[in-house]
């Protein structure tokens, strides 16, 4: 599954590959960090 990481005001929020609102996060490697737990596996697929 692909994800896509956004900046927005200060924080990042990040959103599916069908472009529906997941979570939010104070940085990038925070939400990439949490898209790998969720996932189970590291190295989840993200754009940023």
């Amino acid at each position: 599954m692909e994800f896509d990481i956004r900046y927005v005001q200060g924080h990042v929020e990040v959103y599916d590959g069908d472009g529906r609102f997941r979570f939010s996060a104070d940085t990038a490697r925070e939400a990439r960090e949490e898209l790998e737990e969720l996932l189970g596996r590291p190295g989840a697929h993200w754009a940023a």
